[in-house]
Formats: C-alpha cells, structure tokens, sequence
C-alpha cells in the first residue's frame, strides 16, 4: 500500500465532521477489545486475495478513524500523519456512558495510550471526575456539573475549556513565547537562506522575561510544509532542492494556538 494514498485518506476522514452519535456492530466491539493499532493487524491473504491488500488498508483506516468504546468509555485515537507514517499519539475521550458518580479516566487503558483530550459533554451525569496529568485540553463543557481534580498546570480558560501550560521560573509557556534559532543563531525575520544539501538543526526556546530556556523535542513539535524542498527529522532540516518551505514549530501541549513559523528558502 502506498503511504501518500494512506495519509490522504486519513486527511479525508479526519476532515469530516465529528459522528454526533454511533451504533457499534459485533465486530467492531471485538475489534476494540482487541486493541489493533498497526497495518499488520488488518493484513490479507493476498494469495487467495490479489485485491486484499486493499481491503486490508481500508479496514485499517477505517478502524484508526472511527469512533470506539470499551469500559463505559467511548473515545477516539489522536493521529499524527505529519511524517511518512501515520501514528497513534494517544486517546480523546468523547461519552462516558456509566452510572458512577466519581469517574478517574486512567481507569481506560488503551495499549497504555496517553489520554490526551475530553471532549464536550463527556460527562453529564458524574459528580466528580479524576482527570490524568496526560491530560493537555479538554473542551468547554467536558464536564457538566462535576468536580474536577486535575494537574495545577491544566488552566481552566475564561470560554471554560481547560488547556495544559508548561511553566518556566513559574510562569506559564505560551506559543507566543516561542522562539527558534538555527545552529545557535536566531533567522532574521524568521527567514532563513541556505543553499542545497546543507544541514541545520533547530533550537526551540522560551522567552521568559529576559532570560530563555532551551525547550526539547518532547515539548516543542516541528512540521514540514514542504518534503521535497527540505527534509525534517526531528528537529534536524536538511535543505534537497531550490525552493521555499516552510517549518512550523508549536508546543505539544498547546495545538489550539498558532504557531512559530520559520521560513526556509534554498537557493
């Protein structure tokens, strides 16, 4: 299966508006307790199947795209289809459907995925929700009624979603704090010229009052607007062929704000 045709079909499904409300057959109930997060758990006998590969990849995106449910719990995966490989990063939680009155979400443990986000009207009937430091967004209204224990750093927000900031010499990181240099020297006006096959690594900092403090890759999340102008591996550019591309660096706890943009131009 060609992994262009696997990333725009994921883009496709996750373009889609939210399922508001879903009926599970017998087999995707299975298919959930079972746990499938890779190709291979879908993969055909293609000797009596030319076409199974196929079929395969569909019933694989389909699975990674759809909604699913174990525990009273219904929930989605969160995909990153930035690079060549599409990658389970953790877990939405969309509907809790039991009748406990204190819920702890790291109750649901899906192949040890971190939970990540809630999303609104998860819970309508709780009195009090134990939520997991995992957790970096939860959406307006995910809650109800009901009691949240939480991290300190997960901030109720003014509109009532809550957002996880990281805090330097105590106080909160926002992406407009960010700043990028490039091999230690910041890019003039965030632009950047190098000539074919150089290679430069990316530096992501905090600008916290006068002082800056390095961020890593487990905090700071680099994209690539263009493969075939520059690669991107981790926080390393490698420049291929003249033309603009552009990197976009954000925090991986904050993916509602904009990001730090650095354009690249191979001459």
């Amino acid at each position: 299966m060609k992994k262009t045709l696997l990333l725009m079909t994921v883009a496709l499904f996750l373009s889609q508006a939210p399922i508001k409300a879903y009926e599970f057959t017998d087999q995707e109930l299975r298919e959930d307790q079972m746990t499938l997060l890779t190709e291979d758990d879908f993969d055909y006998d293609i000797e009596k199947n030319g076409e199974g590969n196929k079929q395969a990849a569909h019933d694989y995106l389909r699975y990674l795209t759809r909604l699913h449910q174990r525990d009273f719990f219904q929930y989605r995966f969160l995909l990153d289809d930035s690079s060549k490989h599409v990658t389970v990063t953790g877990i939405s939680i969309t509907r809790y459907l039991g009748t406990a009155n204190t819920v702890k979400l790291s109750s649901l443990n899906i192949s040890d995925l971190p939970i990540k986000k809630v999303e609104a009207k998860a819970f309508t009937k709780a009195t009090k929700v134990i939520v997991p430091a995992s957790v970096t967004y939860c959406a307006k209204g995910a809650f109800g009624k009901a009691k949240v224990i939480k991290d300190k750093n997960l901030i109720k927000l003014k509109n009532g979603a809550y957002q996880y900031y990281y805090r330097l010499a105590n106080k909160r990181v926002t992406p407009a704090m960010i700043k990028t240099v490039v091999n230690g020297n910041k890019a003039k006006k965030n632009t950047l010229t190098l000539s074919k096959g150089k290679s430069v690594r990316l530096i992501s900092q905090a600008q916290v009052g006068k002082k800056r403090y390095a961020l890593s890759l487990s905090q700071i999340r680099y994209t690539n607007s263009d493969p075939q102008i520059v690669s991107l591996k981790n926080d390393v550019v490698k420049t291929k062929k003249k033309g603009t591309a552009t990197i976009n660096a954000k925090l991986v706890t904050n993916e509602m704000n904009k990001y730090y943009t650095l354009t690249i131009k191979v001459k």
